[in-house]
């Protein structure tokens, strides 16, 4: 017995109208230019007659002829699978001939037919209209002026088939009206834009309003145009990466059009990740051995692929393969022109802290002191999340007993060894006290200080080392007012930079961003009591450690003939740092202090203190934040994420020739 061939067999089909299967040959199935129908030859001319029976019954309704042919000889050669560009060419010779302009509205895909259908509306059909736009930002500015529209009821509908030589072209028109006004851009428009491309899309309608007052066609048609025009300077290949790349070797020598030759850095190849790293040979060359500090910073969103832009300026006078690119990029300026800065500067990235401290292991590396203020004030400000674990014997072993061993987060002990550390919930005056130069161990017993001269009450304001002797005092008419509670600002310098810095709005955060504690040590606390620093501290906190920031041997101390020199300044920050915590009962904060900043490790990174001889000019990154500020304003305002090869021609060609200049 023979056996009938499967459906999952080159021998048989399933026709998909009768789901019958049979034999896959010429006598059952329509050859195709690829293959056969899917529609078995008896399905195929039922349906032929269906769709005959149809049109004619519809051409005896509207007195149209549904069978209109075009020829479609005079049409270039195209796939037969790219049915819209066919239907695009039938419309438009229906339009001239007609002169009637039609719009693509939609398509239909005959289930049962190799063919679609593509349905086009009259473009001045009243009832297919967009709202008309505004011409400008007043309110009270008039509609753009449009053209005449008419309740024609016009609809193209073009069918092109696999099988046939010929589109089926169906025209319903109801009304005769006035021929179609185009908004296409005139030529010499046109022209005009793509000759001045390079304007900003705002300053380029200006013009053509100059010259055409009351155009048809749309501002948008000219920022296509533009862009068009000026895609050709940078486009090399479809592939943004490729074509990047290809205009980094056009550029390897210096051009006649002002821009500086490039050098490529070769960076370690990590699958999953690429860069696109290059230098400036001949600047290097004219300004390397004059650089004393050099800063390196990012910016996100200056391109569609999503790479993050990296700067690296000098100042004359995976987190792992984030690491690994910015050493290589380093080390490029180092071996290839001996880029020696004895300052290094960034933001509290620790992969860029590292690629520093690898690159240049005998620089200063200073992290910058705004990014250092604000990271201690996102912390101070988040309420319910405990400390990473604080070494209490790692601080003991270099300042022995004068940090108690009790003193820890309360979440490192058990609650039967816990002590119990009073936490003041409101501001202390801070009061420094020294005999013979060592700090005292000292603090007001109450949360006022209020001192009694000529018989009358007077409240001091807590001050920092480095103001004048002299305190603020305010005297009181009635001696009987200062019994009153003081108010917080009473403990604060007046200060209003740095009230302006803090943000007297400013609100505390129960948990704080996921993204700040990628640390499994630092998990939200189940304490519902808990609180990692009452909000009455967080000035004075951040007010004493700017105090430590700028500490220098070049700086002498008040009433001292004679700076200090690095280790008494040091030794004299954390005894204040800790002191301040303890008189408080602000544990947490402590831990995360010594943790974060106050330890060897991390006070190398932020103390100016730690290197006595030279002191840096540089002490924020504003000078990168202020270059993609520039980059961002002057060369991509008109530019939404531009493609990465238009980004590198654009620095190239346009951001250095600009800065060198």
């Amino acid at each position: 017995m023979a056996s009938i061939p499967s459906a999952d067999t080159p021998e048989s089909r399933r026709c998909t109208r009768c789901m019958a299967e049979k034999p896959l040959t010429r006598e059952f199935f329509q050859p195709r230019v690829q293959g056969f129908t899917n529609l078995s030859l008896k399905c195929l001319d039922s349906v032929t007659s269906s769709q005959k029976a149809k049109k004619a019954k519809l051409a005896m309704e509207d007195d149209v002829n549904p069978d209109t042919e075009l020829p479609m000889d005079d049409l270039s050669e195209i796939p037969l699978e790219e049915f819209i560009n066919k239907a695009e060419q039938v419309a438009a010779q229906v339009w001239n001939v007609t002169e009637l302009r039609f719009i693509y509205h939609s398509k239909y895909n005959h289930k049962n037919s190799p063919s679609t259908r593509y349905v086009y509306h009259c473009a001045q059909q009243d009832k297919r209209q967009h709202k008309s736009s505004r011409s400008g930002g007043d309110t009270t500015a008039h509609d753009k002026e449009h053209m005449y529209t008419f309740a024609c009821k016009g609809w193209l509908f073009i069918t092109v088939s696999d099988l046939e030589p010929f589109a089926t072209v169906q025209l319903k028109h109801d009304t005769d009206h006035a021929m179609y006004s185009g908004q296409d851009v005139p030529p010499d428009i046109r022209k005009y834009a793509e000759e001045n491309c390079k304007l900003s899309t705002t300053v380029l309608w200006a013009e053509i309003l100059k010259r055409d007052p009351n155009p048809l066609f749309k501002r948008r048609a000219i920022y296509a145009i533009a862009a068009s025009a000026k895609c050709k300077e940078w486009f090399r290949d479809p592939d943004e990466l490729k074509s990047a790349n290809i205009i980094l070797e056009e550029n390897k020598e210096a051009g006649t059009g002002g821009h500086y030759s490039i050098a490529s850095i070769n960076l370690p190849q990590v699958k999953g990740w690429s860069g696109l790293p290059f230098s400036l040979p001949e600047v290097m060359s004219k300004f390397g051995g004059h650089i004393r500090e050099v800063s390196l910073d990012s910016a996100w969103n200056t391109n569609a692929s999503h790479y993050e832009l990296y700067a690296l300026l000098g100042e004359s006078g995976d987190e792992g393969v984030k690491e690994q690119y910015i050493h290589a990029f380093l080390k490029h300026f180092k071996n290839q022109h001996e880029l020696n800065p004895p300052f290094t500067l960034t933001d509290k990235d620790q992969s860029e802290i590292n690629a520093f401290l690898k690159a240049f292991p005998d620089a200063k590396h200073q992290l910058c002191f705004w990014h250092c203020l604000w990271a201690i004030k996102q912390q101070l400000s988040i309420l319910r999340r405990p400390p990473r674990f604080y070494n209490v014997t790692e601080a003991r072993n270099e300042f022995s007993d004068a940090i108690n061993k009790d003193f820890v987060p309360v979440g490192q002990v058990n609650g039967s060894e816990q002590v119990d550390f009073p936490l003041s919930q409101v501001s202390i005056p801070q009061v420094v006290i020294r005999l013979n130069g060592v700090l005292q161990n000292t603090a007001p017993p109450k949360p006022r200080l209020v001192i009694c001269i000529n018989g009358k009450n007077q409240t001091i304001q807590s001050h920092s080392e480095n103001e004048p002797d002299t305190p603020d005092v305010e005297p009181q008419s009635n001696p009987e007012s200062s019994s009153g509670d003081v108010k917080e600002e009473d403990y604060v310098v007046d200060d209003s930079e740095f009230s302006a810095f803090f943000g007297g709005d400013d609100t505390d955060d129960e948990f704080g961003p996921n993204w700040m504690f990628n640390d499994d040590s630092e998990k939200l606390s189940k304490d519902p009591g808990y609180v990692f620093c009452p909000s009455p501290h967080c000035k004075q906190l951040l007010h004493l450690f700017t105090h430590h920031f700028c500490q220098h041997p070049f700086f002498p101390k008040r009433l001292e003939s004679t700076s200090w020199t690095q280790e008494q300044i040091r030794q004299n920050a954390v005894m204040e740092m800790y002191q301040f915590c303890y008189q408080r009962g602000l544990q947490e904060v402590w831990g995360y202090m010594w943790t974060s900043w106050y330890s060897p490790k991390m006070w190398d990174l932020w103390a100016w203190s730690t290197l006595p001889d030279l002191l840096s000019c540089l002490h924020t990154t504003m000078n990168i934040k202020n270059f993609w500020k520039q980059l961002k304003h002057d060369n991509l305002h008109h530019i939404l994420h531009p493609c990465l090869d238009q980004l590198v021609w654009i620095l190239i060609h346009e951001v250095t020739p600009s800065y060198v200049n």
